[in-house]
C-alpha cells in the first residue's frame, strides 16, 4: 500500500468535524507557518506569535472537552492535524501539540487551575509546555 493511500485511507474514517478541522489546520500550515518556518529555524527563535494565532483559530483544542470551550474529537484527529502541519514545520507542530496536551491535562485536574488557566491558554495568552525530572538530574 502506498503511503499517500494509507493517509486517504485514514482520512476517510474521519469524522466531518475532523476532516473540516484538518483542512482549517492545513490553511493555516500554509498560510502562518511555511511562509516563516526556515526564519524561525536561522534565528533559533520560538514561533510564540503563531502558536497564539493557532490557538485564535481553534486549533489548540481538538481533544479538549466542550465543556472547556474545546472541539471534543479524537486523539487520532490530533495527531494527523500535527502530521499535516509537521510539513512545514515540524516544531511548530511539536509546540502546538505539547501546548495543547498540557492544556487538555489542566482542564482534567483541579477544578479552580483549569477555571484560571485554561481560558487563557485558549486564547494563546498562556502557552503550555512538558517538564521533565529526574532525582538529583533537573
Amino acid at each position: 500500500m502506498r503511503p499517500d493511500s494509507i493517509v486517504s485511507d485514514f482520512d476517510a474514517q474521519l469524522s466531518p468535524a475532523e476532516r473540516a478541522l484538518l483542512d482549517r489546520a492545513r490553511d493555516f500550515s500554509r498560510r502562518k507557518v511555511a511562509p516563516h518556518a526556515r526564519q524561525w529555524d536561522l534565528e533559533r527563535r520560538h514561533p510564540t506569535e503563531a502558536l497564539r494565532a493557532a490557538c485564535g483559530e481553534g486549533l489548540a483544542a481538538v481533544e479538549l472537552a466542550p465543556e472547556f470551550g474545546g472541539a471534543g474529537l479524537r486523539f487520532s484527529a490530533k495527531m494527523r492535524i500535527a502530521e499535516e502541519m509537521a510539513k512545514d514545520d515540524f516544531g511548530f507542530a511539536f509546540s502546538l501539540v505539547n501546548h495543547h496536551n498540557a492544556l487538555v491535562r489542566i482542564s482534567r485536574g483541579n477544578p479552580a487551575l483549569a477555571g484560571r488557566l485554561v481560558p487563557r491558554m485558549l486564547r494563546g495568552e498562556l502557552v503550555g509546555c512538558a517538564a521533565y525530572t529526574e532525582p538529583g538530574h533537573g
